[in-house]
């Protein structure tokens, strides 16, 4: 690849001969200067271009002086400069490869291309400029930079509707021990809120959320780890709306503490082990036996209060999960198998703890289920079907497909779907799919706002629109779920193509001389 060191312009140069460089300066260069309100001494990029060629092609400075007024010392500056231009213009004529020149547009796209695509560091940035291009590059042009590239973004994202977003969640990082609030549109990706915030109370967050109630935010299910000051600001801005725990850290806390039980009793395991291959296998003193003693009594039924506890977990996933049970019975599976729980280990604080938060949480764990159940009533209407059509499709989800409730269950259901009854089946499945009881894509977003901010100790409050629009505007190469492979969420949320990050901040490239 070809490069040179260009005068700051953002058109191409193209190659002139030494009689039109000579009539263009003395005719129109010198007509427009005269006519320009800042007058004499103030000259446009095409100008130093072609004093800079009059310059590398011997035309005398006294000429230069009469007609420009200016020193010897810029004559013969800006003369180097063309020298290198026209070089670079002999050195096209016998290359087939693309030549760019380094120009303000390139290095715009180069530094911003290495702000957010490589997460380099501004010393890093100058380092790579430096031995790649061999010119120097300031802070402060990086910094002018990434300031004018953030200006853009945030143009780019006032120009965003949010009326399409309906279901979102809301959630907090933290860097260098202060919040940041995010939100995601659960639907497509799209992040529409990532910025750094004081506190993480109530009046924080509706602050937050009615700026973008300005920009047409309207959502009507918001999914949340259930923080005091997030879900109150949430229902201050949105009192219409409906919220939903998150279910993913709630089995995650009460998780934790079964799998430290489970430890526990590993290492008791362990222990017993030893003791026991002391007291076969060498001379013991008594006090060892008595231990060995001891804790062979007890190890197998606090094994078995273990192996109860973790099946007990277990049930819990399932009946959070969509299980086939309504609401109702649902609630009532939960609680027991909780009482159950805690039945098991009384005395273990950390555990009792986290079972009475899950207890109390459980209701807006399950809230999911009563909206399920509204949204398969209206699909039962698409189908011509009676209410309770869906509903008992739901319900033999809960049975196995070898048992007799199941085949029962089967017959009635074909005896009201017909030929229809895979397509039913199908669209319950899309149902049950976009029906969110997870904050997955807001952790998925806070995951890759962490990589920027542990590499860079923390990202400028200032530059949270930058880094928002190349999130948005990401095209994921891999996924778990195929539809988003090769589309940005900004894509998912407009439904219209968009341009990459770059060309969304800059426009297309401007400093190739040549596509050969």
């Amino acid at each position: 690849m070809w490069y040179t060191e260009a005068v700051e312009t953002n058109s191409v140069p193209q190659e002139r001969s030494a009689s039109c460089l000579i009539i263009m300066m003395i005719t129109r260069f010198n007509a427009e200067r005269k006519e320009r309100p800042e007058g004499k001494g103030k000259f446009t990029a095409k100008e130093r271009l072609g004093i800079g060629a009059a310059s590398a092609i011997g035309i005398p400075y006294g000429i230069a002086e009469e007609e420009f007024d200016i020193s010897r010392t810029y004559y013969y500056d800006l003369g180097r400069k063309a020298d290198c231009a026209l070089e670079s213009l002999t050195a096209l004529e016998e290359t087939t490869e693309r030549v760019i020149v380094v120009n303000k547009a390139f290095r715009e796209r180069f530094v911003l291309a290495l702000t957010c695509y490589g997460n380099t560091s501004v010393s890093n940035i100058i380092a790579i400029y430096r031995q790649v291009f061999q010119a120097p590059l300031s802070k402060g042009t990086v910094y002018n930079i990434v300031q004018d590239g953030n200006r853009k973004a945030e143009e780019a994202e006032r120009s965003v509707t949010l009326e399409n977003i309906k279901d979102i969640a809301t959630d907090e990082v933290f860097q260098n021990g202060e919040p940041v609030l995010t939100g995601v549109d659960l639907g497509s990706g799209y992040a529409f809120l990532a910025e750094s915030a004081p506190d993480r109370s109530a009046e924080t967050w509706d602050a937050a959320l009615k700026k973008k109630e300005a920009q047409g935010l309207k959502p009507k299910l918001n999914v949340s780890d259930g923080g005091s000051g997030l879900v109150k600001g949430f229902r201050q801005a949105f009192p219409e709306a409906e919220t939903q725990l998150d279910i993913f850290h709630a089995l995650r806390d009460l998780g934790r503490e079964v799998l430290s039980v489970e430890r526990a009793e590993a290492r008791r395991l362990k222990k017993l082990q030893k003791l026991k291959n002391r007291v076969e296998t060498a001379k013991t003193y008594l006090p060892t036996r008595q231990e060995y003693d001891s804790l062979r009594k007890t190890t197998g039924s606090r094994l078995v209060k273990s192996e109860s506890l973790r099946i007990l977990f277990d049930w819990l996933r399932e009946y959070t999960a969509f299980s086939g049970y309504g609401y109702a019975q649902s609630l009532d599976l939960c609680q027991w198998i909780l009482d159950e729980m805690s039945k098991l280990y009384p005395l273990r604080d950390n555990l009792q703890t986290q079972i009475q938060r899950f207890r109390k949480r459980l209701p807006d764990l399950l809230s999911f289920l009563p909206r399920l159940q509204r949204d398969m009533c209206s699909m039962a209407a698409a189908f011509r079907a009676p209410d309770f059509a869906f509903p008992l499709l739901y319900r033999q989800r809960a049975w196995n497909c070898y048992s007799e409730e199941y085949r029962f269950m089967e017959k009635k259901l074909y005896h009201i779907f017909g030929q229809r009854l895979p397509e039913a089946r199908s669209a319950l499945e899309d149902l049950i799919a976009a029906t969110y009881r997870a904050s997955s894509p807001d952790e998925n977003l806070n995951g890759r706002l962490r990589v920027f901010m542990n590499s860079r100790r923390g990202i400028p409050e200032s530059q949270f629109p930058l880094y928002r629009l190349f999130l948005n505007t990401a095209k994921p190469e891999r996924s778990r779920r195929p539809e988003r492979i090769g589309t940005s969420a900004l894509e998912r949320l407009t439904g219209r193509k968009q341009p990459e990050f770059l060309d969304a901040l800059l426009g297309p490239p401007r400093y190739f001389l040549s596509d050969r």
